[in-house]
C-alpha cells in the first residue's frame, strides 16, 4: 500500500512538473513590435519584430480571397529582425500577411499601390 501511494504521488508530482515547464517553453517564444514599412508600397516593404528568443517563423501572404500568394519560412533571432517582402508580380491591392510560430499567430494587412 505505500508503494503504491509513493507511486501516485511521485506520477502527480513528475505531471505537474512537466506541465509547468511546457508553460515555462510556451512563454519564452515570443514576437512582439510588428511594424511594416512603407505601407502602402509599390515595389517592396519590410516588416520588423522583435523576438525573445531565436525561433522559427512562418510568413504567409494572403489575397482578401484567403488564397496563399506567398510563402516562406524564416529563422528570427532574439532581438530586432527585418523580413523584406517585394511585390513580385501581385497586382495591387489589400493582402494579409500571416506570421505564425509554434505557440502565435499575427495576422496584419498591407496594401500594394
Amino acid at each position: 500500500m505505500k508503494k503504491l501511494l509513493y507511486i501516485v504521488l511521485l506520477s502527480i508530482t513528475f505531471t505537474s512538473f512537466a506541465q509547468k515547464e511546457a508553460k515555462q517553453q510556451i512563454r519564452k517564444h515570443k514576437i512582439s513590435n510588428i511594424s511594416i514599412y512603407p505601407n502602402p508600397f509599390s515595389i517592396k516593404t519590410t516588416i520588423t519584430l522583435h523576438s525573445n528568443t531565436d525561433t522559427d517563423v512562418s510568413f504567409i501572404v494572403q489575397d482578401l480571397l484567403g488564397n496563399s500568394v506567398f510563402t516562406k519560412e524564416y529563422i528570427v533571432v532574439k532581438g530586432k529582425n527585418t523580413i523584406p517582402f517585394y511585390k513580385n508580380k501581385l497586382k495591387s491591392g489589400i493582402y494579409i500577411y500571416t506570421l505564425k510560430t509554434k505557440n502565435k499567430v499575427i495576422s496584419k494587412r498591407f496594401v500594394i499601390k
